[in-house]
This record gives C-alpha cells, sequence and structure tokens, in this order.
C-alpha cells in the first residue's frame, strides 16, 4: 500500500471494506493527540469502513496488517 508522503502530525486513512470496492481515502487529523503509534477501527455502523489514524506510515500500516490477522 502506497501511504501519501506528509510532512503533518497526523494522518487518517479510510479503507472501505463493506462492498470491497478497493477505495481508499486520505487525510490530516488535527488535535487527535497522537505522539507515536497508531489506531485502527473497524467499528463504523453506517459504513463499515476500516478507519486508521496515525504518526508514523509505518506504524499506521502495522496497524491495518495487525488488524487484518484478526479477521481470518
Amino acid at each position: 500500500m502506497n501511504m501519501p508522503k506528509r510532512k503533518y502530525r497526523s494522518a487518517r486513512t479510510v479503507i472501505e471494506r463493506h462492498r470491497a470496492t478497493g477505495n481508499i481515502g486520505h487525510g490530516l487529523v488535527k488535535g487527535f493527540g497522537l505522539r507515536s503509534g497508531a489506531l485502527v477501527s473497524t467499528v463504523a455502523h453506517d459504513s463499515h469502513n476500516l478507519i486508521v489514524v496515525g504518526v508514523d506510515d509505518e506504524d499506521i500500516l502495522t496497524a491495518i496488517r495487525e488488524i487484518k490477522s484478526l479477521t481470518l
């Protein structure tokens, strides 16, 4: 997965998973408070997306891989 290069503190990535379209959105998060690591969630009732917020691209990818391994 190619993450956009950025100079900002935190990034947000949303991966559509309900219909498996492969759509991925990227954005910036202001005021989330993360100093390291990443937070990932698949609990999004209306959209069923995978949502990730992280400081570092590698941490974001690690979080995505980890949650993917839990959904066998």
